[in-house]
C-alpha cells in the first residue's frame, strides 16, 4: 500500500554547561549553551506491506517505510560567557574582567525525516462489521535531519600581576542542525475498512 499526507514536525536540542572554581586568588565563573531548532510543514509519504507467515494464517509480517519532507526554519545558536576576579594580598591587587559573545543563525531550509518499522500484524475480519480488527508489535527506526546552520561563540578573560598571569578562563559553544536518531518498539491496534 501507498499513502500520502501532510505533516507538521518540531525539533529542538539545547545544551549548556556552566562552572566556577575558587583558587589562591582568583575565583572564575564560566557558561556555555547551544541551541538547536527546526520545524516545518511539508508532505508525507507512506509504503506499507505484509505477507503471512504461513498459507492462511492471520499472523503477517509487515513493513512501513516513511519518508517526510518539511519546509521551514532552522535556528542555531551559540552563547559564552566568563568572569574572573582575581586578587594578591601580597601586591595590593584587586582586579576583575569579563566577556560575553553570542552567535546566531535563522535559515529556511528542509528538514528531512525517514522512518522505518519491521514487525508482526495479527489480523482478523469482523463478522458484524465490514473491518478487519488488528494487533502489531514492531522495532522502529527513525532519523530525522533538521538542514543546514552552524553558530559559534567564545569568550575568555585574564589576569596579570607584576608581569606573572595569574588565572586565565575561557568558554566555547557551537551548535550544528540539529539530528536526532531514534530506535524503539512500537504497539499499534484498531480497525481498517
Amino acid at each position: 500500500l501507498f499513502s500520502m499526507g501532510v505533516r507538521h514536525a518540531s525539533l529542538s536540542q539545547d545544551q549548556m554547561i556552566s562552572g566556577a572554581a575558587l583558587t589562591d586568588d582568583s575565583m572564575v565563573l564560566g557558561f556555555a549553551n547551544a541551541r538547536r531548532a527546526s520545524r516545518g510543514t511539508g508532505l508525507v509519504f507512506g509504503w506499507y506491506g505484509r505477507r503471512p507467515i504461513f498459507p492462511c494464517s492471520c499472523v503477517h509480517w509487515f513493513y512501513n517505510a516513511r519518508f517526510s519532507s518539511v519546509w521551514g526554519p532552522t535556528q542555531t545558536a551559540s552563547e559564552t560567557g566568563v568572569m574572573l576576579t582575581t586578587f594578591d594580598p601580597d601586591a595590593d591587587v584587586v582586579g576583575s574582567a569579563g566577556s560575553v559573545n553570542n552567535a546566531s543563525t535563522y535559515v529556511d531550509d528542509t528538514m528531512f525525516i525517514g522512518e522505518i518499522q519491521v514487525g508482526l500484524e495479527w489480523m482478523y475480519g469482523l463478522r458484524c462489521l465490514p473491518a478487519n480488527a488488528f494487533f502489531r508489535a514492531a522495532v522502529e527506526y527513525q532519523r530525522w535531519d533538521g538542514g543546514r546552520g552552524y553558530t559559534a561563540a567564545g569568550s575568555f578573560a585574564g589576569a596579570e600581576v607584576d608581569g606573572d598571569t595569574t588565572s586565565f578562563t575561557e568558554a566555547f559553544a557551537n551548535a550544528t542542525s540539529p539530528q536526532l536518531d531514534l530506535v524503539g518498539f512500537t504497539i499499534g491496534t484498531g480497525l481498517t475498512w
